[in-house]
């Protein structure tokens, strides 16, 4: 019998692979599997919100970002994730604000400081 952290690891190199692959909804179906597996994982939590995006559900992904980022607060890459997310919803302070951080965090991340620039 595999371990959790075994089962997690399979789930989300599943997740990976599908969502190199150009499948976010087979990506998002291994993700939900893996946070069946360790609800609090906040790389799982990360990339299911990241698929959810993508899948045009904003709403959902900003809570499983929400979720990340009190995980790894200081990781600028969870931190741009949810400010795209609060963008994509309207949300545009909040997001500006995630971006200004994410910014800070990793000044070298182009992207964020132009998602501060545009929020």
């Amino acid at each position: 019998m595999r371990s959790r952290q075994e089962r997690l690891s399979a789930y989300l190199e599943s997740g990976l692979r599908a969502h190199a692959q150009g499948d976010v909804g087979a990506a998002a179906a291994a993700y939900r599997q893996a946070l069946g597996v360790a609800p609090d994982d906040a790389h799982a939590l990360n990339l299911m919100g990241v698929a959810l995006l993508q899948l045009g559900q904003p709403e959902q992904a900003v809570d499983c970002l929400q979720r990340a980022a009190r995980r790894l607060r200081d990781n600028a890459d969870v931190l741009g994730n949810l400010a795209q997310a609060h963008f994509a919803l309207g949300h545009y302070e909040t997001a500006r604000a995630a971006f200004r951080k994410a910014s800070r965090l990793d000044p070298r991340q182009v992207q964020f400081q132009l998602g501060a620039a545009n929020s």
